[in-house]
């Protein structure tokens, strides 16, 4: 791939016509490009987080390794709370692993079945919610058509001095 570097104009001396010319420039960097193609660097100004001294020497490294201690190449882990649920998988056998990975499933299909008992318990109190709402309307509608029907079955009063 080519990258035009710039447009120049060239003068034929056999026509005396005036021409351009393109300057054109391969955009992959070899030895002999190197120093004209524009370098671009990655500015960094955020804050630093490097806490200094953190870094094992080479003889530190291969004593850890001699010795068999694991190497903390990484990041070391802040766990906030208990260290009784983290569990050593490194260190357990084929059946242990085998066993944990049984129980872990057991534990989560007993949740899962909690959660759906919480899910039908919370469909059905809104159900009989809903059903004591109906209730109580038809019990209203019904108390005031029979309110309607016995203000119609009275006969007004008349006063006895009028007789």
């Amino acid at each position: 791939m080519l990258k035009r570097i710039k447009s120049i104009q060239v003068l034929d001396v056999e026509t005396g016509e005036k021409s351009t010319m393109d300057i054109l420039q391969s955009v992959v960097k070899t030895q002999y490009n190197n120093i004209a193609l524009e370098k671009t660097y990655e500015q960094n100004n955020g804050i630093s987080k490097t806490i200094p001294n953190q870094a094992m020497t080479v003889k530190e490294l291969i004593a850890r390794f001699a010795s068999g201690l694991p190497l903390n190449l990484g990041k070391v882990p802040i766990y906030e709370g208990d260290d009784e649920n983290l569990t050593d998988l490194d260190a357990m056998d084929r059946i242990e692993l085998h066993n944990y990975v049984k129980d872990l499933k057991e534990q989560r299909d007993a949740a899962a079945s909690r959660v759906s008992e919480a899910r039908t318990k919370a469909e059905e109190l809104k159900m009989e919610k809903i059903i004591a709402e109906r209730v109580e309307k038809r019990i209203k509608d019904n108390e005031e058509k029979l309110a309607g029907e016995y203000r119609k079955t009275l006969k007004p009063r008349t006063n006895k001095a009028e007789e």
